[in-house]
């Protein structure tokens, strides 16, 4: 009986929520800076001549992102964690102005009813409720993920239903886990279009007063297994939209052969009155480490480009709208999405260390229904340092990146079909102290099919002091 006056206790002070002060974490003062000569040759533009640059900085940062939640000595406790928004300062070639804290936020405010790590937990969170279910990101190889979005329960013109105020019930074992949230349009509040006056369509002169309407969330996430969770959600609103359910489901594992070599599949899908039905699948082999950043030359457009956070691995990954529709003709049709990709760092280690450094990506996108029409990058980056246990060790890098739109291969719509980016550099770190010499050819062939296919590039040569 006691613990339940507590709960009902708790729940009518739950704004009542004693914290400890932030922690303030000072960051430690930077100095640093550069000055650059060097004289540069453009083939294409035919001109030539020498440059300098400088650069200076000094920063100042401080954080609360150290904060700690509330203190606290019985069980049934509320929990309040405040965080600030980091302050800095980089002044560069600048006078140095004093940032300050833009916004500090209440990141956690949750009443805990019954805590454990191995059992049966209950906690309240009083902040803002979601009503969005379903979204996961799938592991890729020269993208990091892919994102599949969820769904959120929406109005007749597609907007997000206004019931921002609210609670989430969160509870559960460690095995399987729910989320209730429960919303409403807020105290004496109108509704997004105004005031109803009876009808079934908002009049926004209405003078009665403003209808209350709510939002409803139930989420669950099972794991059965390490490297297993799979999630699901319904959500809706008793808006003009009342029967409509924004549902969704994911799935997600890694499943770990040997090390680094791993399997990592996932799989989503989220619908809105059973409308606008998303299905996303990823799949990715991996042998390698995660979050490499091989540095590949960039292309234009951007999506003949390799990310520079890749994967040791290959992997796959589909996106389609099941019942997507032709908004002319009201007929069915496809508006899937496919991708392939490989990335790997991994080939030279076999060889030895003083290979040096090789990485080499490769992706195919298309829509599936123009398959052969799609657009295909290569990237290679090559880095080792020769002579590295001898007084003047040299560094040599070497790039090449390529990219080809194969739905501009008509020699009536071939600008723009084909994008090339090569460089080639030496450098030079111990002769001069605190100085690097460099070297260094970029060539640019953007167009290889068309009138513009003669790049010719640009040499670079001059140093580098830092401090």
């Amino acid at each position: 009986m006691k613990k339940i006056v507590g709960i009902i206790a708790a729940l009518a002070l739950a704004s009542a929520v004693f914290a400890d002060a932030p922690v303030v974490e000072w960051g430690t003062p930077t100095f640093s800076g550069n000055a650059t000569f060097g004289w540069k040759a453009d083939f294409d533009k035919e001109t030539h001549g020498m440059y300098n640059t400088t650069e200076g900085k000094f920063g100042i940062q401080w954080s609360t992102k150290g904060s700690t939640s509330s203190a606290h000595t019985k069980d049934l406790w509320g929990e309040l964690a405040i965080e600030g928004a980091e302050a800095k300062n980089d002044a560069a070639n600048a006078a140095l102005t004093l940032a300050s804290a833009t916004k500090v936020e209440v990141k956690t405010a949750k009443i805990h009813f019954i805590d454990s790590d191995d059992s049966f937990f209950l906690h309240l969170d009083i902040l803002k409720p979601s009503f969005k279910v379903g979204g996961i990101a799938g592991a890729l190889a020269t993208d990091t993920e892919k994102s599949f979005a969820g769904v959120d329960i929406t109005d007749a013109k597609g907007l997000a239903v206004d019931t921002p105020n609210g609670f989430t019930l969160k509870f559960g074992v460690p095995v399987i886990s729910f989320d209730v949230a429960f919303g409403d349009n807020g105290a004496d509040a109108t509704p997004a279009y105004g005031a109803y006056d009876g009808a079934d369509a908002p009049v926004a002169t209405a003078t009665t007063k403003s209808v209350k309407y709510y939002s409803f969330k139930v989420a669950t996430t099972i794991k059965p297994v390490d490297g297993l969770e799979i999630g699901a959600g319904i959500a809706m609103s008793t808006t003009k939209n009342k029967d409509k359910l924004a549902l969704a489901a994911t799935v997600k594992y890694t499943y770990t052969i040997d090390g680094e070599l791993a399997i990592l599949p996932a799989v989503s899908f989220s619908a809105y009155d059973m409308k606008n039905q998303q299905l996303g699948a990823s799949l990715l082999f991996k042998w390698g480490a995660s979050g490499k950043e091989p540095g590949f030359l960039a292309l234009k457009p951007a999506n003949m480009s390799i990310g520079n956070k890749c994967t040791s691995g290959a992997s796959v990954y589909f996106t389609k709208t099941l019942d997507a529709k032709d908004e002319a003709t009201g007929k069915a049709k496809d508006d899937g999405e496919f991708g392939f990709a490989v990335y790997d760092n991994t080939l030279l280690s076999l060889v030895g260390e003083d290979a040096g450094n090789l990485n080499m990506a490769a992706k195919f996108t298309a829509k599936t229904a123009a398959f052969g029409k799609g657009v295909l990058a290569f990237a290679v980056a090559y880095d080792n340092t020769f002579m590295k246990d001898g007084d003047l060790p040299i560094g040599f890098t070497a790039k090449f990146s390529f990219g080809m739109d194969l739905d501009k291969d008509a020699a009536a719509n071939a600008k723009g079909n084909t994008a090339m980016a090569y460089s080639i550099g030496l450098t030079q770190k111990t002769l001069i102290e605190n100085t690097e010499l460099h070297i260094t050819y970029t060539g640019s062939q953007s167009e290889i099919v068309g009138a513009d296919n003669a790049k010719k590039g640009a040499i670079d040569i001059g140093c580098k002091i830092s401090l």
